[in-house]
């Protein structure tokens, strides 16, 4: 569910240079936990729509993210923060854009500040695609005592979004959402989700090496409805394939009346 640029699929991580100490509990060990080597993503005609593949370090979080137009990011840890760059399909930097991701002492991101000369798209994975003109794009999270996203405010000079997080049996169960343009009037909105409770989810973003977002949702999306005051409609609902591990390598994405809008395949390092 779900881009090159790593807030357009959640950026990176960082913790496992820094488990020795007993705060730093959070996340599983990432070596324990299956790693996504490349997902494709398709329209419903079957033409492809996006791709995307990963390489990770010796401590298995991820390193590097490469696009379909084969632009791509790496990652500079530190005990304090995660720097990404970005570079142009050509192997040239893109100057045009950086990012500095801030981390607490359990290695989970407070802010992550991104900064773009260029209209670029800013993303909280796997919910809102909004854009931000020319200026900075702030991300601010809390998290409760388990390492699940409370509440995460997305600061951009166009507008404010603030998202509150409620979690039910590890997974988010519905995002509240307000949004408010720069000069303009709020509006509110929710999402909700249901979950296939029998099946575990092995696309989240642990399995992509990204540790700073906190906890990963346990199980597998089922539907996804929007709410908005006393108007309800199903966004999406998801059906899953599976390979001869139980891993997920296929997501169908089907609209309220059951038709396929798109689906993305996932392969595995192993």
């Amino acid at each position: 569910m779900k881009y090159n640029h790593f807030l357009i699929i959640a950026v990176l991580a960082t913790l496992a240079s820094l488990s020795c100490n007993k705060d730093k509990a959070i996340s599983p060990d990432p070596h324990s936990v299956t790693k996504i080597q490349s997902e494709t993503s398709y329209h419903a005609d079957g033409t492809i729509s996006d791709a995307t593949s990963y390489e990770y370090d010796n401590d298995a979080r991820l390193l590097k993210l490469k696009s379909l137009d084969n632009s791509y990011s790496t990652a500079d840890y530190s005990t304090t923060m995660i720097i990404i760059t970005y570079y142009n399909a050509d192997g040239t930097l893109d100057a045009n854009q950086t990012e500095q991701i801030n981390l607490d002492s359990k290695g989970l991101a407070t802010s992550i500040i991104y900064t773009s000369t260029k209209k670029s798209a800013a993303l909280n994975k796997p919910h809102l695609f909004k854009y931000s003109t020319n200026g900075n794009t702030t991300y601010s999270t809390t998290y409760n005592t388990d390492g699940f996203i409370l509440t995460r405010t997305i600061a951009t000079p166009d507008y404010t979004n603030i998202v509150n997080h409620t979690i039910t049996n590890d997974n988010v169960t519905k995002e509240d959402e307000v949004y408010t343009p720069k000069g303009g009037t709020s509006s509110t909105y929710s999402f909700a989700y249901e979950y296939y409770t029998d099946k575990i989810n092995t696309i989240g973003m642990y399995n992509t090496g990204i540790y700073y977002n906190g906890k990963d949702n346990k199980n597998l999306y089922k539907k996804k409805t929007v709410i908005s005051g006393s108007t309800s409609y199903i966004l999406n609902n998801y059906e899953y394939e599976f390979d001869g591990k139980g891993r997920v390598s296929k997501i169908i994405n089907k609209d309220a009346s059951g038709t396929i809008s798109g689906w993305t395949t996932y392969v595995y390092n192993d």
